[in-house]
């Protein structure tokens, strides 16, 4: 189709809009070549393209046009310093056709600034290719704040995708640069508070704007889009003679839901104000900070020499009240930091290692060197230090972390910036619990391969236990709550709830790592069948017979099982804490600069403020004496967060190794 062809080529003049509407409008040129050249290198298949027409329509233009784009396109990986002159020419003349015939934000001029650039960068021309990624990044920012909300999820991933190696280029550039030029690091500083967790920010908002709007046609649309979307889980578990009878073309019903997710995300944009479209940047994270406060960004990213190598990169750019600028500590082993260290650190905990030697040195020690002791510290992790407690760690005193600092974790520092704003202010109307433990997972665990799902599926009397105290504490606090154990604590109920203060939930977690020899995921077209949220999720009652089957995509066949991707739907818009007292519900498939693709970000994204998870393995009796605690005091205090560090050090005292009190974490404000 070639409308649909030429919109991937977004921003055209105003004299050309018109001709989208035409039936019988050519293909853009740009993307016939860009078609041509991705089915060569992609699919390894053999291209022709025939420009033809009247005299003077245009043919040796075109084809000119088509052959620079080609040149350019084939020259990205170019390693020969010899030809880097010659590439920048030829990228330069690129830029200077799409700016001609568009504009400067046209993506094809960005695409060709940003390949000058990286051969500016591998040639050694530090200070040329800054200036170029200056341009580019800022017109990707630009983009995504006034085009990206309007995307569907799917084309949001794609397009951010395409993008985020300019990010991760710049990372690269501003290490080298930046003693020349201090604001290449107050660029990636800003950059990383625009970008990180873009995704999961821009779901939150689409479905708070729609929720809030008021708009009763745009709401009804949201819960089509939701049934739609349940209907596409369902299909999942069915074999195809029963989507066949079911009349379920996964497919077509994926188009439908990207379709309608697109239409929604448009109209919404009608109902954000300007408090969403604020862009923040270090300045705004320095003057929300207080007296003895730090905010530390983490910032994973490969390291970039002339082309992309395996080395990670940790970048901590830290502030306080005081800071003139991001202050930048490296840790350049990350890929030890991911595999051996990350390894012994779990290790660790789990055995009650008397003392972790390698923890600390790695991951914190040159951190902690820059904080005082007894300081309140915002951290926004990413990579491998959304998987860690930074509390458990212990340093050359042999004292714990928790022990010298009260550590925020963030999904973004931009979110202390917006919880400390004056007209910020968060009520809730009635004080009311979900509060759900023990499921009848029914099914033998004996009949399970366990292996790759979860711990156990044995019975839980201590969350039982767990949940029946928490409900005694609010009750004698005048709160409303809704109990629901064994048979009682089911999928369903979880769903039908409407937006608790506070739901808790103590049952078993699980996560499965990706296979790429699932059978039914050969049957099932588009991206849907890779995503992460389906391989993490809740168990409820009836889950021991859906794991039997061993199969993720028979979880959606009877209630039982609530995955990541189905909790992104439950209604938590005015829900202030969702507590996750299983274990392991922290884990999840880490993507760079997006956090754990897991329960955590489901939640988030589903309206909760707040969430507690667990990173591993937790004891029944002691998670009920801390959550215990927990409740009390924040009923007595109504502060949640000096509740929740108060609970752990008391738990502490009485039980040393982390294993028992490091194993919960608290995001957000």
């Amino acid at each position: 189709d070639s409308k649909e062809t030429m919109q991937k080529y977004h921003d055209l003049p105003s004299d050309m809009e018109g001709l989208m509407d035409s039936k019988d409008t050519p293909p853009n040129v740009f993307g016939v070549a860009h078609v041509g050249y991705s089915n060569l290198v992609n699919n390894k298949q053999n291209q022709s393209m025939i420009v033809c027409g009247e005299s003077g329509a245009g043919k040796t233009e075109s084809a000119k046009l088509i052959m620079r784009f080609l040149a350019f396109s084939s020259t990205s990986n170019e390693t020969d310093p010899q030809k880097y002159e010659e590439a920048e020419k030829s990228y330069e003349e690129a830029a200077q056709s799409y700016k001609s015939l568009f504009n400067d934000l046209h993506p094809g001029y960005l695409e060709a600034k940003s390949k000058q650039a990286k051969s500016y960068y591998a040639a050694g021309k530090l200070m040329k290719a800054k200036s170029v990624y200056d341009e580019t990044t800022e017109s990707y920012l630009g983009y995504l704040k006034d085009y990206f909300p309007a995307l569907s999820e799917s084309e949001k991933g794609k397009y951010w995708n395409s993008i985020k190696r300019d990010f991760e280029i710049y990372n690269s550039l501003a290490l080298a640069t930046y003693e020349k030029n201090n604001k290449a690091l107050r660029n990636v500083y800003n950059f990383k508070l625009s970008t990180k967790a873009v995704l999961q920010s821009s779901s939150t908002k689409l479905k708070s704007r729609i929720v809030n709007s008021n708009d009763g046609d745009l709401i009804y649309r949201f819960d089509q889009y939701n049934d739609k979307k349940d209907m596409l889980t369902k299909g999942l578990a069915m074999s195809p003679e029963e989507r066949e009878v079911n009349g379920i073309e996964m497919s077509k019903l994926s188009k439908q839901i990207n379709a309608l997710e697109k239409q929604l995300s448009e109209e919404s944009e009608d109902f954000a104000g300007a408090f969403d479209s604020e862009q923040y940047n270090w300045k705004d994270v320095k003057k929300s900070l207080k007296e003895n406060e730090y905010a530390i960004e983490i910032i994973r990213f490969r390291h970039f020499d002339k082309q992309f190598t395996d080395s990670v990169l940790y970048a901590a750019l830290i502030l306080n009240k005081k800071s003139k600028g991001p202050k930048l500590v490296l840790l350049n082993n990350g890929s030890e930091l991911e595999k051996k260290y990350f390894k012994g650190y779990r290790n660790s905990i789990k055995y009650k290692v008397k003392k972790d030697k390698y923890s600390y040195p790695n991951f914190w020690k040159a951190i902690d060197e820059e904080i005082e002791d007894g300081a309140k510290v915002f951290v926004s992790a990413d990579g491998v230090f959304n998987q860690l407690n930074i509390e458990t760690l212990m340093d050359e005193n042999g004292k714990y972390i928790i022990e010298k600092n009260e550590i925020y974790n963030l999904s973004n520092s931009k979110d202390l910036v917006i919880a400390r704003r004056e007209d910020f202010i968060e009520t809730y109307d009635k004080s009311t619990a979900m509060l759900m433990g023990n499921p009848s997972f029914a099914a033998s665990g004996t009949d399970i391969d366990l292996g790759n799902k979860v711990n156990s599926i044995e019975a839980l009397p201590g969350a039982e236990e767990e949940i029946k105290k928490v409900a005694k504490l609010l009750d004698g606090n005048q709160w409303q709550t809704q109990v629901k154990v064994q048979g009682e604590a089911t999928e369903q109920a979880l769903k039908k709830m409407n937006s608790p203060r506070v739901c808790h939930i103590a049952t078993h977690g699980f996560f499965m790592e990706e296979s790429n020899e699932d059978d039914k995921k050969s049957q099932i077209t588009g991206d849907f069948a890779d995503n992460p949220l389906l391989r993490s999720g809740l168990l409820f009652t009836g889950a021991g017979e859906l794991l039997a089957k061993n199969n993720i995509y028979d979880f959606n066949k009877k209630d039982g099982i609530l995955t990541a991707y189905e909790a992104m739907n439950l209604n938590l818009d005015h829900t202030e804490l969702v507590v996750l007292s299983a274990c392991e519900t922290g884990v999840g498939e880490i993507k760079s600069g997006e956090g754990v693709y897991g329960l955590q970000r489901s939640f988030i994204v589903a309206g909760a403020q707040n969430v507690i998870m667990t990173l591993f393995k937790v004891n029944d009796e002691v998670t009920q004496e801390l959550m215990s605690d927990f409740y009390t005091q924040w009923l007595a205090t109504g502060d949640k967060r000096a509740a929740f560090q108060s609970a752990k050090l008391k738990i502490k005292e009485k039980y040393q190794k982390p294993v028992y009190w490091g194993s919960f974490v608290l995001i957000g404000m």
